[in-house]
């Protein structure tokens, strides 16, 4: 898939997904959440960039990890487009998005508890694409891992959970 096929891809399949109830983009009442919340309670996803971003936060791929489950689905694909649209310039949300497909899964029940829980299979299909994009154009970057949560490096966690959206024989001849 070219970079432009997956732009177009990630802006169709996400553009129907409902905004979050103001109340309902954050998970926890912490200052810090809270002020993601004020952040972001009347913006849409088509309008988060880096410089949004960093207008209010030193590292602006932060924020997604303060969100509920149903925000992250809606706001997750703004990730992923800062990733694909430029990701040597915008490395921080870029990077931030990476690690979130990197956590460890590998069961539809193990899925069921991450973030990527509320996405319909399409949106996975979406996202698993966007993992196989990310790994061939930047092969070297995606191999630190992280003490702090459990993570697989990108090919691994494509062979692994993804696969399955992204059709198993690719990870097989791609991975082996």
């Amino acid at each position: 898939m070219t970079k432009n096929e997956l732009i177009d891809q990630i802006y169709s399949v996400f553009e129907k997904v409902p905004f979050p109830r103001n109340g309902m983009i954050v998970a926890s009442e912490r200052e810090e959440s809270q002020e993601v919340q004020l952040f972001l309670k009347d913006t849409r996803w088509q309008d988060v960039s880096t410089e949004f971003l960093f207008s209010k936060f030193c590292y602006g791929g932060a924020v997604l990890g303060f969100m509920t489950k149903r925000a992250f689905r809606y706001y997750f694909p703004a990730f992923m487009l800062i990733a694909v649209k430029d990701y040597y310039n915008d490395k921080a949300p870029a990077d931030t998005a990476i690690y979130h497909t990197r956590l460890k899964w590998s069961t539809k029940e193990d899925l069921k508890t991450s973030q990527f829980a509320e996405f319909s299979d399409e949106e996975l299909h979406v996202v698993a694409e966007f993992m196989k994009y990310m790994l061939d154009a930047y092969p070297d970057e995606f191999d630190i891992g992280c003490d702090l949560v459990p993570t697989y490096e990108l090919p691994e966690a494509i062979k692994g959970g993804w696969s399955k959206y992204l059709g198993l024989r690719w990870g097989l001849r791609r991975l082996r």
